[in-house]
């Protein structure tokens, strides 16, 4: 791999660990406030800022240059995000069922978060070093 590819790769790589980590961040530590609005008011309308993801715009070339695991790891994030987005969206239960369901995808959440975390530090290390050889 080139150098001009292990910085592209390394540049992806940050950008979905950044990613990830706001997204989680927003939907865990925004929790209260997003569901207090949706059982007052009903609307969905700020949910668009809580689940605002770069990962929709990452492409098949940029997906490539990384570890099937990897991949894995962000398919495994993305799709509960965006299962607990989907419901937040469509879902006709009282406030205090949506409340229990989105406990328990938070809990599943933190899980897929910590691994991908995990995985994305491993590669960026590799990435790293990697970069430190070819360019020595």
């Amino acid at each position: 791999m080139s150098d001009s590819n292990f910085e592209i790769r390394k540049s992806i790589l940050t950008i979905l660990k950044l990613d990830s980590k706001r997204l989680y961040e927003r939907i865990v530590e925004r929790r209260k406030e997003y569901m207090a609005t949706f059982a007052v008011k009903r609307t969905r309308e700020h949910f668009k800022e809580v689940f605002k993801s770069r990962y929709d715009t990452i492409t098949f070339s940029d997906l490539k240059l990384l570890s099937p695991e990897l991949i894995g790891c962000l398919d495994s994030y993305y799709t509960l995000v965006d299962n607990l987005k989907w419901y937040l969206y469509s879902t006709e239960d009282m406030p205090a069922t949506v409340q229990d369901k989105t406990s328990k995808d938070v809990k599943e959440l933190k899980g897929s978060f910590d691994t991908l975390s995990l995985y994305l530090d491993a590669e960026l290390d590799v990435s790293q070093q990697a970069s430190e050889e070819v360019a020595s």
